[in-house]
């Protein structure tokens, strides 16, 4: 039975991903001309520090509970309730943050997973004018918030199936507008010898973000920022030197520009067994080559003590700035 289940798990994955390829592709779907073309875009900021720091390849990674946001799948993998919450010092004043909440559940139906998580776009101080003025009339907040609710079951040892629902509300001034969008994610573990699985893996991650109807803010109604995801994720367990290497790559094709690549790299040493020490880096393809050279790198540093993780990530954009995500996460 529990062959029969992985047999059909990546069938629906290889089904879904061609599906997708061939109508995407035949549409014309997936092109630079479609930028700027989609609503409440707010959904595309990374979460979490540890994953932008690798570059946002994350989607086959997936083991923390930043999973909310990438794959959902990966809840049924994870063994202990995590709560980690980031904040992202944005560009020209712009704040994101992000808090997220996973709880493993062993039943006798198999391994699940359940995630809450919340996401906020903001920026305050913004000055009101209807007419040509020295002095503003006045001041006002812009936000972005989506509320999200995700579960996870696996359908067999190595293969879970999650989604990751969500309420959207957008607000600049006196104008709402409101939506709701779902996300689907498949993680497959491929099994070593004798299908015990050990800190050396393999992983497989296939995810859909931002499925859901146009969302209209005044006149206006936008597509969603629909997003399809493929991911391989190996861990190397280095015990030589008290040390793991996970090297991560994920291809992306979102709704409103061409595909693109992530590539990101995890070096843990952990010489003591409660504390322990990341580094991490990461690239992404298809970025605004103009900004500079660096366009596209991330950097980032981890520190584990005991449960608790603190993680940064830099992230740069040329004349735009540096932006700066820290994250706390405690394993309770």
């Amino acid at each position: 039975m529990e062959r029969k289940n992985e047999v059909i798990g990546l069938f629906l994955l290889l089904a879904i991903s061609l599906l997708l390829i061939v109508s995407t592709s035949s549409a014309g779907i997936f092109s630079k001309e479609k930028v700027g073309t989609t609503g409440a875009t707010f959904l595309k900021i990374e979460a979490g520090a540890r994953p932008v720091a690798m570059g946002g390849a994350f989607v086959a990674v997936a083991d923390d509970a930043n999973t909310t946001y990438w794959n959902p799948a990966g809840l049924a993998h994870l063994e202990e309730k995590e709560i980690t919450a980031m904040h992202n010092e944005w560009l020209e004043g712009i704040r994101y943050e992000f808090l997220g909440y996973v709880q493993p559940i062993k039943s006798e139906k198999g391994a699940q997973g359940f995630g809450a998580s919340i996401m906020a776009l903001y920026t305050t101080g913004l000055e009101q004018r209807t007419w040509e003025s020295q002095e503003p009339e006045g001041f006002f907040a812009a936000y972005d918030i989506a509320v999200a609710g995700a579960y996870a079951c696996k359908i067999s040892k190595t293969i879970s199936i999650g989604a990751n629902v969500k309420l959207i509300h957008q607000k600049i001034e006196n104008e709402r507008a409101w939506g709701g969008a779902i996300d689907i994610g498949l993680l497959y573990r491929v099994p070593g010898p004798r299908r015990r699985f050990s800190r050396e893996k393999l992983q497989l991650g296939f995810v859909v973000q931002n499925i859901g109807p146009k969302i209209k803010f005044i006149k206006e109604s936008d597509p969603l920022p629909l997003n399809v995801k493929a991911g391989i994720a190996k861990t190397y367990d280095l015990r030589s030197i008290k040390s793991k290497l996970t090297l991560a790559l994920d291809v992306n094709a979102p709704i409103d520009n061409v595909p693109n690549g992530h590539f990101g790299v995890e070096f843990v040493y952990q010489k003591m067994k409660d504390i322990a020490l990341a580094a991490r880096v990461g690239y992404k393809t298809n970025t605004i080559k103009d900004l500079n050279a660096l366009s596209g790198l991330s950097a980032g540093a981890g520190f584990v003590w005991k449960r608790m993780a603190i993680d940064y990530v830099w992230v740069p954009y040329g004349d735009l700035g540096n932006t700066h995500r820290i994250s706390l996460t405690i394993r309770m």
